[in-house]
């Protein structure tokens, strides 16, 4: 009779005492929701990573060149990028930071003013926003809001809203149209507007904004070290800022929430591996009588450490491939699972005022699936060799006796 065919049966067969097959299918139970939880947990965290690549990043620039002076002849002193491999695009860009107000409700205001016809012809703000906004703002003087300001000032679009820039003694103020809104599902939504270079000059606030060259680089998490090497190249007075000045904090909140909750669900998955071993201590216990009668017919020590060594693996194998089952299914179901409660409760669980995005994403690694299962299965398989040890001092004709 093989080790194989014992440990099937030790594992899925009936047992003498009931206790025995509880805890065995309490430990596959344990395992399969730790492994399973792991894996949706590393997926939300994996889909909180990519959104800030693929929207917050894409929305903002990774690099600002600022100039010493003006914008008079930044295409000259900047005519190295065309060459430069790893920049994506480079536009000029105003930012200006105030106030909007609209029927006596007034709010922070960060207004982003670009070159339309640039960013048309490659610009990566419009891959993700989309080209009407921008044939607009070619077209017309007037600005869009963020979905989430123009909510919280009740703008429609038509509406004029009054800007209000520091400057001076006193302030500037401004008048736009609302063109309209975009909505990117995050935290720029709150209080980031567009409009143009040339509406901005039009309205007078033009002074008022700090100017620059935007770049987009492949090389965005090494933003920092390609920025240095770009004003190394520069004339000398120009400066740079890069992504993580105003968002660094947010991609390291993401990695630390990911490292965290990877750890202590992992720390739960070691819970489940102590399952295990109960499981296989009350196995052995049950089955005394069974391992004195192989002794007796000549089982040998490898045998039996084999035995169990077999029952560990097979109750991992089981829990890692539901565990499995159940983590793909979790991840691809949370963003539609999310949505689904909050149309029940009527409100929403994430708010971009707190939360980087006002939904929850979700993106499924299958290396991460694989490796979840594996250190189940090898965390269960360890877990049988401390209940083998003691099966070894099984003494076969003290156990008989009361048999």
């Amino acid at each position: 009779m093989s080790a194989n065919f014992i440990a099937r049966r030790y594992v899925f067969g009936s047992r003498t005492h009931g206790m025995g097959g509880i805890v065995s299918l309490l430990s596959v139970i344990g395992l399969s929701l730790g492994s399973g939880v792991l894996i949706a947990v590393l997926s939300v965290m994996n889909g909180f990573d990519k959104e800030l690549r693929d929207t917050i990043l894409t929305t903002i620039p990774h690099i600002r060149v600022l100039p010493p002076a003006d914008l008079a002849d930044w295409e000259q002193d900047s005519a190295f990028l065309a060459a430069d491999e790893d920049i994506i695009s480079s536009t000029p860009y105003a930012e200006l930071l105030g106030l909007v107000r609209y029927r006596g409700e007034a709010l922070p205001l960060l207004l982003n003013a670009i070159d339309p016809q640039q960013e048309l012809d490659g610009g990566q703000i419009q891959r993700h926003l989309g080209s009407e906004i921008f044939h607009q703002l070619e077209q017309q003087q007037g600005l869009f809001l963020g979905k989430v300001l123009a909510d919280s000032l009740s703008a429609e679009v038509g509406d004029r809203v009054t800007l209000i820039a520091p400057g001076g003694e006193a302030a500037n103020f401004a008048s736009l149209e609302v063109l309209g809104f975009f909505d990117t599902g995050t935290e720029l939504d709150r209080r980031m507007a567009l409009t143009s270079i040339s509406t901005l000059q039009q309205i007078g606030l033009y002074d008022n904004s700090s100017l620059g060259i935007s770049l987009y680089t492949h090389r965005v998490f090494d933003a920092y070290s390609h920025a240095y090497q770009i004003l190394g190249l520069l004339p000398r007075g120009y400066r740079a800022t890069t992504w993580a000045a105003s968002h660094g904090n947010l991609f390291e909140a993401i990695q630390m929430s990911r490292y965290l909750v990877a750890l202590i669900v992992f720390l739960l998955l070691g819970i489940a591996a102590f399952n295990v071993i109960a499981s296989l201590m009350i196995s052995s216990a049950d089955r005394q009588a069974d391992i004195a009668i192989l002794k007796t017919l000549g089982a040998e020590s490898g045998f039996l450490m084999k035995l169990f060594s077999l029952q560990g693996l097979l109750i991992g194998l089981i829990g890692a491939a539901l565990g499995a089952l159940l983590g793909v299914a979790l991840s691809l179901s949370l963003t539609g699972l999310l949505g689904v409660v909050e149309t029940v409760i009527g409100r929403p669980i994430l708010q971009s005022n707190i939360y980087p995005l006002d939904y929850l994403p979700s993106e499924l690694i299958w290396s991460q699936v694989a490796l979840v299962s594996l250190v189940a299965v090898v965390l269960s398989t360890l877990g049988s060799v401390y209940p083998a040890t003691r099966v070894l001092k099984v003494k076969p004709a003290e156990t008989l006796r009361y048999e």
